[in-house]
């Protein structure tokens, strides 16, 4: 069998994967479609008679695609989406000069913030500064991980594929893209995955993604910026690659921070002509210039009390210099649109939809467990109602409320003594009460069952599957809340 795929820079990739997945048997070419010009015929024609002919939805494809229809008529085209996602670096732009793409020892893409301080004369120290929460607010940088996340999607849409379980799994590799438009491996390796199943291919191998050369890795790769990654909840620092294709043995200072990355991006707009720098029309020139007007004057206006320094004359800034504008009430709430306010910050971890997720608590606990069901993750249920009773029944007798039937808990020692008493750490001797209208109750939950027990056993019966089910959550459970 032979497979061609014809886009942009993630074709490699692509195939490489694909080679992987469906063995030696299958020959697997891929070409880059701003290529397909500048071959001749015969080349072109020595791509005809695939038995596949994956291609990217791109203007820059429309050309190879439909010549390949006409010279490869019997060939089955399978439209794939491109993984162009700007979530992780918004602030990444492409430079035009005399039409073509301007390049620096960063490739092709430039920071939108470092090009505007550049036209308005700001230097390299008064620049660094910007890239931070309260510039990014501005310019909308943070909604742009949602508003990315759904062109994607819709992209893979076109295709007739579903991106979101795969997504959900890149989601906790952190970020998975080294630009704008290289994403990593892993991603790459389960696109593969999703168009191997929708073709309906027999593999020969599984999805070992950490197996495959990641062909971008000598490509340029970009920071997520640290206030934007602790909204998104990721680590990531100021930590720019440069361009290595070429140079595998000369790794010296090919990654940089951000004051060396702001000054190399002005060293090479200086060897622009002024009256010749064209910027792309995605960059919103004026509205940048005012973001960053704005947030210059706000930086200025910011109280700056000093006090001696210990053992001399000298001054040291106050605590509050240099902390992110969400731990400010006027950058955060007082002055923002009311639309933008995000009373969320980024966490240490992300939560997948695959992952087990209990709860024990109180009433919030109640109400997150249905939320969690409501919107697709896998809330942990290890002791759910007995298949004879009605989901009134059900819910009269606890079942479903909390991941097991151990009613409300308000303090961290009644979860303690609940861990405990499962694991067989602690046995209390005052377990089970006497009930004043007959019957009896579980001390540990005394309203647990609205028309009590008839017996002390049926409490013991009870309280051991309980426990059990206890147990189970504590063993099963990837996330607790």
């Amino acid at each position: 069998m032979r497979i061609l795929l014809i886009g942009n820079c993630q074709v490699a990739g692509l195939a490489d994967c694909l080679r992987v997945r469906l063995g030696p048997e299958t020959t697997v070419h891929s070409f880059l479609a701003a290529n397909w010009q500048r071959f001749d015929q015969d080349k072109q024609r020595s791509f005809r008679g695939a038995d596949y002919v994956l291609h990217h939805l791109s203007r820059k494809t429309v050309s190879a695609v439909e010549d390949m229809a006409r010279w490869s008529p019997n060939s089955k085209f399978v439209a794939v989406p491109r993984l162009i996602f700007r979530g992780f670096h918004p602030d990444m732009v492409n430079l035009k000069f005399d039409g073509l793409s301007f390049r620096n020892e960063f490739g092709p893409y430039h920071s939108a913030i470092a090009v505007c301080a550049y036209k308005m004369g700001l230097s390299v120290a008064q620049t660094a500064p910007l890239f931070a929460t309260n510039l990014f607010q501005k310019l909308g940088y943070f909604a742009a991980y949602e508003q990315s996340r759904q062109e994607l999607f819709a992209e893979a849409h076109l295709c007739g594929l579903d991106l979101a379980p795969a997504f959900a799994r890149w989601q906790s590799f952190g970020c998975f893209m080294h630009t704008v438009n290289h994403p990593k491996v892993i991603a790459l390796a389960d696109l593969v995955e999703l168009i191997v199943e929708k073709i309906g291919l027999d593999t020969i191998a599984a999805n070992n993604w950490q197996f495959i050369q990641d062909r971008l890795v000598p490509y340029p790769a970009w920071a997520t910026y640290p206030d934007l990654a602790h909204r998104l909840g990721i680590q990531s620092g100021f930590q720019f690659k440069k361009n290595t294709i070429g140079r595998l043995d000369d790794t010296a200072g090919i990654v940089v921070g951000l004051r060396d990355f702001v000054a190399a991006e002005f060293r090479s707009f200086a060897e622009l002509p002024k009256q010749d720098a064209k910027f792309i029309p995605e960059i919103d020139i004026a509205g940048y210039d005012a973001a960053i007007r704005a947030t210059l004057r706000e930086m200025l206006a910011e109280p700056a009390s000093k006090a001696p320094a210990v053992g001399g004359s000298e001054t040291v800034a106050h605590p509050y210099r240099g902390l992110p504008g969400y731990q400010f009430w006027r950058k955060s709430v007082s002055e923002v649109d009311l639309q933008d306010i995000d009373p969320v910050l980024g966490g240490k971890f992300r939560i997948t939809r695959q992952e087990r997720i209990a709860s024990a608590g109180s009433c919030f606990a109640q109400h997150i467990s249905k939320a969690l069901n409501n919107c697709g993750h896998t809330y942990l249920t290890t002791e759910p109602a007995p298949p004879y009773m009605t989901s009134q029944e059900a819910a009269a007798n606890n079942y479903g409320v909390f991941s097991a039937r151990y009613a409300n808990l308000y303090t961290a020692r009644q979860l303690r003594q609940l861990f405990d008493r499962a694991f067989g750490h602690f046995v209390p001797k005052d377990a089970v009460w006497a009930h004043a209208d007959g019957g009896f109750v579980d001390a540990f939950r005394p309203q647990i069952k609205p028309d009590r027990f008839e017996t002390i056993q049926d409490v013991l019966d009870d309280r051991a599957t309980h426990l059990a089910a206890v147990c189970k959550m504590f063993e099963e459970m990837d996330v607790f809340i």
